[in-house]
């Protein structure tokens, strides 16, 4: 009887529960925007920053509808105020991209007055990245050092809440740097070459708190920890040197760079030296950049002081140089393609593992060395089909060769085909540098079971090949001078 009881309560509190089991409640969307803050000058040329939004916690595959508002806090009173289009998916900035007249689908935002308002549907992943506009500001001729204007950028997903965040419209004074430095520097494998970047005033005005930015691989400049410097991919470096006009400045150091010992000689690298004001490396971000050195200097004492009046360069085109590493020697590896010669029967699928390998010395490291990239071009046999991924065009297949290749190693690549008549011309697979022309080339065959095709030779090629050649012609003299030699009559010195 108690049993029943049990069971009949049971039955009578089921109804009361819910008809699925509880889950915790969805994440309401939220969004994160940015925009980057603009130093103009009078008379200089006019300055942007995007208006990016980052989006989370929506249902992908939905449509959401996004707003954004853009309070310019007066800013036009000192200064002309365009928002420009943006681009809210692949499609939209493929198009902001690709033109310059943009089409009414593009433009997200209208100004009016103080006031950028974007409003705009669109379908979104998890966590999107997303950029309505981009504000064009120009100082206005009465503008003057000095005058500025908070914005505020309000932005919100459908009914979520709304996110703020704030940024700056300011009017510096104009200056203008210009890079100079040596364009080309030379080193042997394992050996440094130095390199003294350098600045030019070339405004009127004394430039102040100026800042060097040196993008290299670390794989190639020396490691230094100047405290005056920020480091990651690049090195930030900031001075509180006063630039008089006219005057041209060097870093008091040189910076040094060495290639790793078994590069390959003949390769190539850029190093880009570019200075800011300090008010323009704000603008961009990079303020806060890396982490910071700990020694000495760079100069005489870091910059630290904050400056009552921003300067802005007015000549960007001038203030970047681009110092060429050459890399010496003349030992150049020895490079030689693979290539298959396969057996099938009609109509098999097969896959052809064709490539190269570096015979050394050296290692190829496109990644550090741009004109190191090697290119392998797959010419099919003319009785087979691609039936690959790779990048055919009329019997023709090329392949970027990616990562490093060390002295000694061989790596390959699968060209799947389809055998669609007997008979056919062999195909090769031809490896070929940067700068053009053919390193090697090997045959590429695939002959079918049974089939009696004419004869075709083939060429021979790689790093043995004028050895090859060379012992040949020898053996043909040496043969040559043995017959000549036991031809002639003997003669005796009495006769």
């Amino acid at each position: 009887m108690q049993s029943f009881c049990r069971a009949l309560a049971v039955l009578l509190f089921l109804p009361l529960l819910p008809p699925n089991p509880a889950t915790a409640a969805a994440a309401e969307p939220v969004t994160e925007p940015r925009l980057g803050r603009i130093t103009v000058a009078p008379g200089g040329p006019p300055k942007s920053t995007a208006l990016t939004i980052t989006i989370r916690n929506v249902t992908p595959g939905t449509p959401h509808r996004l707003e954004a508002t853009i309070d310019l806090g007066g800013a036009t009173a000192f200064a002309d105020v365009a928002a420009g289009p943006g681009y809210t998916d692949a499609a939209s900035l493929a198009r902001t991209l690709a033109t310059t007249t943009r089409s009414s689908e593009e433009r997200f935002c209208r100004r009016t007055g103080e006031r950028v308002v974007c409003s705009w549907t669109s379908t979104l992943s998890d966590e999107l990245f997303q950029m309505p506009t981009t504000l064009t500001v120009t100082a206005k001729k009465s503008a003057k050092a000095g005058d500025s204007a908070t914005v505020t950028v309000a932005t919100r997903v459908d009914n979520g809440p709304e996110s703020t965040t704030r940024s700056l419209i300011q009017v510096g004074q104009g200056v203008d740097l210009v890079a100079a430095g040596r364009g080309v520097v030379k080193a042997l494998p394992g050996r440094a070459a130095q390199f003294r970047p350098q600045v030019r005033n070339d405004g009127s005005a004394l430039a102040t708190g100026v800042v060097l930015a040196v993008q290299a691989d670390p794989r190639l400049l020396r490691k230094t920890s100047f405290r005056n410097c920020r480091y990651g991919y690049a090195m930030v470096c900031s001075f509180d040197a006063s630039l008089a006009s006219g005057q041209a400045y060097a870093v008091s150091s040189p910076l040094v760079l060495r290639p790793p010992a078994d590069t390959v000689p003949g390769s190539a690298a850029v190093v880009a030296s570019q200075w800011f004001t300090q008010a323009d490396l704000e603008d961009h971000g990079f303020d806060d950049y890396g982490a910071a050195g700990t020694g000495a200097p760079l100069t005489l004492q870091p910059v630290t002081a904050a400056r009552s009046t921003p300067q802005t360069d007015v000549a960007t085109t001038n203030d970047f140089v681009f110092t060429e590493l050459r890399v010496g020697g003349t030992r150049r590896p020895a490079i030689a393609a693979a290539g298959v010669r396969s057996t099938a029967t009609l109509g098999d699928h097969l896959t052809l593992r064709a490539g190269l390998e570096n015979f050394g010395p050296g290692t190829f490291r496109p990644s550090l060395f741009p004109n190191n990239a090697l290119t392998a071009v797959v010419e099919l046999p003319a009785n087979v089909a691609n039936r690959s991924e790779l990048d055919c065009d009329d019997g023709y297949c090329q392949v970027e060769m990616e990562g490093d290749l060390a002295a000694g190693q061989r790596v390959t690549f699968p060209v799947e085909i389809e055998v669609t008549t007997a008979c056919g011309e062999p195909g090769r697979v031809v490896i070929g540098g940067v700068g053009g022309g053919t390193l090697s080339s090997a045959p590429l065959s695939v002959n079918v079971d049974g089939a009696t095709c004419a004869a075709v030779a083939l060429p021979i090629t790689g790093p043995g090949v004028g050895r090859t050649a060379v012992i040949g012609l020898l053996l043909l003299v040496a043969g040559i001078v043995l017959t000549v030699v036991c031809a002639r009559r003997p003669v005796c010195e009495h006769a």
